[in-house]
């Protein structure tokens, strides 16, 4: 069962996953205010957000996903995606639950 962060933006703590990527991620992301996004990576989950609109994330290479946000944005996050390092099974799903 995934572990669930309904309001990360008034949590200074990241509840659970053991998985320091996923602890990593949910910082990065605590002001989702949209939707939800859960993230898979190895054998555990966490969803952030508590909107209607839902989409997963599975994390291949997470450190380097995120090296390539900070560096790129945007361009960073869709080489990931190009590269393999991070797929879901509908990326329209990842943007409108990000802008809903």
């Amino acid at each position: 069962m995934p572990t669930t962060i309904n309001d990360l933006s008034h949590s200074q703590d990241v509840v659970n996953p053991n998985s320091v990527a996923l602890r990593s991620y949910a910082r990065l992301l605590r002001g989702w205010q949209h939707g939800r996004l859960t993230l898979h990576y190895a054998n555990e989950s966490i969803t952030l957000g508590s909107g209607s609109q839902h989409a997963e994330l599975k994390l291949y290479r997470p450190w380097a996903t995120l090296a390539r946000m900070f560096m790129k944005g945007d361009i960073g996050f869709a080489q990931a995606y190009e590269n393999g390092w991070i797929d879901t099974p509908d990326m329209a799903h990842v943007f409108i639950a990000s802008a809903s």
